[in-house]
């Protein structure tokens, strides 16, 4: 027995050996060649059956290596406003103009469409005067977004899939276990006259909510789910359209040979709003860190990391309608802060990253930066067709994080912090020949750039403080900077304000759409939650720099851009008298209360302040309240 036993444990080892070979034959044969640089190409290839898939994922894990993943144009082109039969109206805060991005409330310069809790309240808006509610649609899950088009109304929600098995245990017993798995849904509904609001179509695909896109009258969906499930059981992935599910085709399905095993599908799925048409493609190739969206290529970024460094994998999806086409990827140093990082532009992809290492200081709370990090900036920029790198700028800004990044036509705009702020302007008119045009150094930093008229830019982040005590700088209040980079070897701050004390925060921070951009009126309209600081707590009535202040007003902020600077216009809130004395008070009543501003638009003249539970509308001219719905 025990002699049968160590034949069939040498038979095994051999096959496990000779398969371990074959999957480095195959990598080799597949990576040779593909060098540019330094760099190697990825090639993507599919698969041809459910079993190919589960023996690749089992056959990887087998030599599993430990690792971590991180989880998770021209000026005036991201912030339009459309003029029709309707009133002149705002759209969303994206990125790319055409390409829009789905948002928690929407318009048509008519009706307002809003996430409200666990709804979507559809609300006749436009004239003020006869605002009301028409309908009201309860969600199954949890909302994370939605769309707009003639006649149709797309809602995105996170929901779930309960999976029960059944497991024998070693005396034969039976029990059963259930766990949760995430599910991403897409409903269509036409929207007939008033509440005339019926279900077109329904869609879910399997795994967690990441980004979205509609072009036209195609809507993209990605989502990132799990390789195995319980005891290591393989997951397909797999969608459901009008209530039939079914795995999607290992064909298309793709990977890539490389030194890490697969530990998640990037699911992409595309529908036809009009038609119900759909397609799903999968990429087993990790989680996609951050997502880009140009007129005709999807660029998925996959971050790896290991203990002394990281890197990214970036990969080209075309697409045109329905058709998806996992086309070509390239491995660069760094790793992709957001889809503002990333852009398309004259046959050229154009990237930055941080490149850094997991060995750090431990992060204090209070500390904008640890010390000692490791780290530093990149830009690189590659042929669309092919993804090879033909330009590289590295090493910027050694030993700070990058903040916010901005690609507008031949100029890259990167914000690095650690004591100051370092707004880099780079020259890329020579593709192969990246290089630093001029920065300027100013106290504070910028989350999140906007382009703003011909050569300047707005930038939204914190004011900070130099520490006397260490090699950081302690955030302060919400900072508002106008950037005139008209000159591009001497940038300079023409203007600023800041909010509130340390504490103050807005959503803009985190979330481009939560901005509004009024050009007309030289406007921008942002949410913020207002922190204060009481001196007279403090010994001599001077606070230190990394003392928190207490909510103390949360709504719309107005502003004035011009080229003299920032001015003050005035603010919006929906929490009044009465609410405040309903006995709730600090956190509880500022930043988790139903009436909490989340966006803003306008529809003509109006400003449209949007909470959970009310719609504000305030004059442009000179903001008094014009009508108040309760939600």
């Amino acid at each position: 027995m025990d002699r049968k036993i160590s034949v069939i444990l040498i038979v095994v080892t051999v096959a496990a050996i000779l398969l371990q070979a074959a999957y480095a034959f195959i990598y080799y044969e597949n990576i040779v060649g593909s060098i540019y640089g330094g760099y190697r190409f990825p090639l993507l290839k599919h698969f041809e059956s459910y079993t190919e898939i589960e023996a690749y994922v089992k056959a990887k894990k087998s030599l599993e290596k430990t690792f971590y993943t991180l989880r998770g144009g021209a000026f005036f082109e991201s912030f339009t406003s459309l003029k029709a039969s309707t009133p002149e109206y705002s759209v969303t805060n994206v990125q790319i103009e055409g390409v829009d991005e789905a948002d928690i409330v929407k318009t048509n310069g008519e009706y307002i469409y809003a996430i409200s809790r666990d709804s979507v309240v559809v609300v006749k808006a436009y004239p003020p005067e006869e605002a009301m509610v028409i309908a009201r649609i309860k969600l199954n899950g949890s909302p994370q977004g939605l769309f707009i088009a003639p006649g149709k109304l797309v809602v995105i929600s996170s929901t779930d899939r309960l999976i029960e098995k059944h497991i024998n245990n070693s005396v034969g017993e039976v029990y059963s276990i259930v766990w949760v798995e995430p599910v991403t849904e897409i409903i269509i509904y036409d929207l007939g006259c008033e509440n005339d609001i019926k279900v077109s179509s329904i869609f879910k695909v399997d795994g967690f909510y990441i980004s979205s896109r509609m072009i036209e009258d195609y809507v993209y969906i990605f989502t990132s789910q799990q390789v195995c499930k319980f005891e290591d059981e393989v997951s397909i992935p797999g969608c459901e359209i009008d209530g039939v599910y079914s795995w999607i085709d290992p064909r298309d399905v793709y990977y890539v040979e490389d030194d890490m095993g697969p530990y998640s599908y990037t699911n992409i799925l595309a529908v036809d709003i009009v038609d119900g048409g759909y397609s799903v493609k999968s990429l087993l190739v990790g989680y996609a860190g951050a997502v880009y969206v140009s007129r005709d290529n999807i660029y998925l970024s996959i971050p790896k990391w290991s203990e002394d460094s990281s890197s990214s994998t970036i990969y080209r999806i075309a697409m045109d309608g329905l058709e998806i086409r996992a086309e070509a990827s390239v491995d660069i140093p760094g790793v992709v802060l957001n889809q503002f990082s990333m852009d398309e532009y004259n046959g050229y992809f154009r990237v930055a990253t941080s490149t850094q290492s997991l060995i750090r200081i431990p992060i204090l709370a209070s500390r904008s930066n640890p010390p000692g990090s490791g780290l530093s900036t990149n830009v690189y920029v590659a042929r669309v067709e092919d993804m090879a790198i033909v330009g590289r700028l590295e090493g910027l800004a050694p030993g700070e994080n990058i903040h916010s990044a901005r690609f507008i036509g031949d100029r890259c705009y990167l914000v690095t912090f650690k004591k100051v702020d370092p707004l880099f302007v780079i020259d890329l008119s020579i593709p192969d020949k990246p290089s630093v045009l001029g920065y300027l150094k100013i106290p504070g930093y910028s989350d999140y750039l906007h382009p703003y008229g011909e050569g300047y830019l707005i930038g939204i982040g914190k004011e900070t403080v130099e520490a006397e005590e260490g090699d950081f700088a302690w955030y302060q209040g919400v900072k508002i900077s106008l950037f005139d980079v008209r000159n591009t070897s001497n940038p300079v701050e023409s203007g600023k304000y800041v909010i509130g004390d340390r504490g103050t925060d807005t959503p803009v921070l985190r979330d481009h759409k939560a901005l509004l951009v009024d050009y007309r009126n030289n406007l921008i309209v942002f949410p913020v939650l207002e922190a204060k600081i009481d001196p007279g707590i403090y010994q001599g009535g001077v606070p230190p720099p990394y003392a928190y202040g207490e909510p103390v007003w949360q709504g719309a902020y107005i502003l004035r851009i011009s080229n003299a600077g920032i001015d003050y216009v005035g603010k919006v809130t929906h929490i009044d008298t009465a609410i405040e004395l309903s006995g709730k008070r600090g956190e509880e009543l500022w930043r988790y209360s139903e009436f909490f501003v989340k966006r803003a638009l306008y529809i003509d003249n109006i400003l449209y302040t949007i909470s959970d539970r009310r719609i504000k509308m305030n004059s442009l001219n000179d903001l008094s309240e014009v009508a108040t719905l309760d939600i």
